[in-house]
Formats: structure tokens, C-alpha cells, sequence
């Protein structure tokens, strides 16, 4: 089950095209989860349910659903099941009703990685927009992970940027093929950027 809490999206999502599959994540890995991770939203079925996201390894939790093309809507991480233990959205990230998070459906799937309480760690990607056949596994990661992109040319440089854009680590001269040491990094959601002479493609990871 790949949202993990037991909860499936309605059938109707499954059959209608015109629906696409909207994903949020949230890190949590400098927070307190023995309570559990949960998501609440204007997408759900009754105002002010909490349902469950995945721990899926890294301090990294995950709910998605499926929704029309053209929905807005808002939504907020909670560390409990009830309004007690929701996030704070601060000021600058709470675009929905002045406290919540905004979510905008676009004609195709798309995901909303965040960090809890924090607008400058946020990030949307895409689904269509590919990433040039880059990719890094085992993703998640240990201590090394290991780059191939069948479409850079030549070598280039990676660079491993946190969630609030600082750049981490940098490597330079980078073939397809090499394996990147990521040994003593605290775990958690990064995101590792390829860059050569004509182009620069980006890949989410998560260290374990």
C-alpha cells in the first residue's frame, strides 16, 4: 500500500483522467514523530481530517492523492493526530486562507516537498518536466551514491544543495558511472544538481 496509513485515494480518482496524482512530503527528521506524521487539507473528504503519511526512511514522510486539473487548495503537517500537534505555517509560506500551505493542480502530476514550520525549504517538481535521464542510486542513500545520466556530456560538476539551497559538497570533474561520497552528512531530503557546458539537471535524494 503506498501511502502506508491504510488510507487509499477515492476509486473515481483511478478512473478519471482528468485527475492527476499530487504528492506531499514533509521532512521530519529534526522533529519529534513518535506520535506519528500526519497531513490535513482542503483536499480531503470532510473538513478537518487527519490522515496519515508514510515514513518512507530518511526523516521523510509522504501522503498522496489524486485531484482535478485547475483545483487550489491549502494544506498543513501535523506530528499528532489531532489540531494540537499541527505546524505553524509561518507568515511568509501560509498563501491559503493566511495559515495554511497552498497546493495549485497543474495538467499533470506534481509533488510538494517541504519542511516542517519552514517556507524556504520548499520545493515543487514537476512530473513532466524529466531531468535529462539523470540518476542517482541506491536512492535513499548510505555513505556513496552513484551517478549516471545517459544524456550529459562528458564530464560535469554535481553539487549536493540542502533543503534551504546552501551547497553542501561539491564535486568536479564527474563522469557517468562515479560513486560520490556522502559519508558523515546528516540524513535527510537534498537535492544533487549535474551541471556541464550546455545544461544542468536536478535529482532529489534522501541520505539514510
Amino acid at each position: 500500500m503506498e501511502n502506508g496509513g491504510g488510507v487509499w485515494p477515492e476509486a473515481p480518482y483511478y478512473q478519471d483522467l482528468s485527475t492527476h496524482k499530487v504528492t506531499f512530503e514533509v521532512d521530519m527528521a529534526s522533529q519529534d514523530v513518535s506520535g506519528g506524521v500526519y497531513i490535513s487539507g482542503t483536499f480531503t473528504d470532510t473538513p478537518g481530517e487527519i490522515r496519515p503519511m508514510a515514513n518512507m526512511g530518511g526523516g521523510i514522510y509522504s501522503y498522496f492523492t489524486y485531484l482535478p486539473a485547475g483545483e487550489e487548495g491549502g494544506y498543513f503537517f501535523l506530528n499528532g493526530n489531532d489540531l494540537a500537534h499541527r505546524e505553524t505555517v509561518p507568515a511568509g509560506c501560509a498563501d491559503w486562507m493566511d495559515t495554511d500551505r497552498k497546493y495549485s493542480v497543474p495538467n499533470h502530476d506534481i509533488e510538494y516537498s517541504n519542511t516542517w514550520a519552514s517556507c524556504g525549504e520548499t520545493a515543487v517538481f514537476e512530473k513532466d518536466s524529466g531531468a535529462g535521464g539523470l540518476l542517482f542510486y541506491p536512492n535513499p542513500a548510505g555513505s556513496s551514491i552513484a551517478l549516471d545520466c545517459a544524456n550529459c556530456m562528458g564530464s560535469g560538476d554535481v553539487q549536493l544543495i540542502d533543503m534551504s539551497g546552501n551547497t553542501i559538497r561539491g564535486f568536479y570533474g564527474v563522469q557517468s558511472g562515479e560513486r560520490l561520497d556522502m559519508s558523515g552528512l546528516p540524513r535527510g531530503m537534498y537535492f544533487l544538481k549535474w551541471v556541464d557546458e550546455k545544461r544542468f539537471f536536478a535529482k532529489k535524494v534522501i541520505l539514510e
